[in-house]
């Protein structure tokens, strides 16, 4: 099946970038606004990457890249403002017909985990949705195969292989429950002290540092956008 405009490899997402720039009062960064028309090598237009600021939030993007006809790249990454009791939002996932991959997080900062009790009081909404996915006979969930996703996701990370595309608004529906439970938090989160923030910021850089280093389809990425573009991109989604 191609990649037709109806597709839900072709507009997965939508809905929700929608949602984040009316819900969070997004405004653009315009730092990175040489993104908002990728490019190729080949200086062909491939696909976006939208950044974004507001009000408890340091950064928030949202991805969309046409890798090659059939193949479509999303992900939406917020990163909230560390003086504030908010766990990032990731949803992201390689799309096509022969299977997609779709994976989604609330990624809790490591002083929160280390107080199980916090945890689960603030997790028990998305640890509903998370289940109710784990139930769903459409989906088998798996652990990243990666070891720094393993490392630094939660115990409601969500990755799905193989999905087939008919498959796909449901997942999305999964992504769009996330970020709701991602948002009644953003609303609601607490000021910390400023030697809380300063040292979640500090785990926040460490950890998109070691993303950055241990991404294996960087240099896919490279091959397609060269070493400089790549680094906007980057720049304009991690810490």
């Amino acid at each position: 099946m191609t990649d037709a405009p109806t597709s839900p490899i072709a507009t997965l997402g939508q809905a929700l970038e929608q949602r984040m720039m009316t819900e969070l009062e997004a405004q653009p960064i315009e730092q990175h606004s040489q993104l908002l028309d990728l490019k190729n090598l080949a200086g062909e237009s491939t696909g976006y990457v939208k950044a974004f600021t507001g009000e408890r939030l340091k950064k928030g993007t949202s991805v969309s890249i046409d890798m090659m006809p059939g193949m479509r790249y999303f992900n939406f990454h917020l990163i909230p403002d560390p003086q504030y009791d908010i766990p990032r939002f990731l949803f992201e996932g390689m799309l096509m017909a022969q299977g997609s991959q779709v994976s989604m997080d609330l990624f809790p900062d490591f002083d929160v985990l280390a107080d199980i009790d916090t945890y689960l009081e603030q997790y028990a909404p998305v640890a509903e949705i998370y289940e109710a996915a784990r139930l769903d006979d459409r989906f088998v969930l798996q652990p990243s195969r990666m070891v720094h996703m393993r490392a630094f996701s939660s115990p409601v990370f969500l990755l799905v292989f193989s999905i087939p595309e008919d498959h796909l608004p449901a997942i999305e529906a999964y992504g769009e429950r996330y970020f709701d439970a991602w948002l009644n938090m953003y609303k609601n989160g607490r000021p910390l002290s400023p030697e809380q923030g300063a040292a979640r910021r500090q785990q926040r850089e460490k950890i998109g540092k070691t993303v950055k280093r241990l991404d294996p389809d960087r240099h896919m990425v490279v091959s397609v956008y060269g070493e400089e573009t790549t680094c906007l991109i980057e720049a304009a989604n991690m810490y």
